[in-house]
């Protein structure tokens, strides 16, 4: 009886132990809450969509169209370009690093601007 006893009032105090630290484990996570989001300080997506609205309205519409007629015109912009300059820059190296494939692109290349010039 008195194992019985013992034995019992072990595991009811593992289960308060167990139990404590859940708990605290739950308050901590509610205490240390998340990353805010980015507009923190708007309170009503309205207000958040007049902010993106001024922020547009502040650039000149000459300037946007420049820039977005420069996109069309070239559509290779910031990494785009960084990594072809890079490529080329490795395959003036390595010139049998090209292989095939590089040898295909430079005959597409060829047989589209060639038939642009007729």
């Amino acid at each position: 009886m008195q194992r019985f006893f013992e034995s019992s009032s072990r595991s009811v105090y593992k289960f308060f132990v167990v139990t404590l630290l859940a708990g605290l484990i739950s308050l901590s996570g509610t205490l240390f809450s998340s990353v805010p989001p980015a507009y923190a300080d708007v309170s009503t997506p309205q207000q958040a969509l007049r902010e993106i609205q001024k922020d547009q309205a502040a650039e000149s519409p000459a300037k946007a169209y420049n820039e977005m007629t420069k996109i069309v015109e070239d559509p290779k912009v910031g990494i785009e370009k960084e990594y072809e300059k890079k490529e080329q820059e490795y395959f003036k190296d390595h010139p049998e690093a090209g292989g095939i494939v590089e040898q295909a692109k430079d005959l597409v290349n060829k047989v589209t601007d060639s038939s642009n010039e007729k």
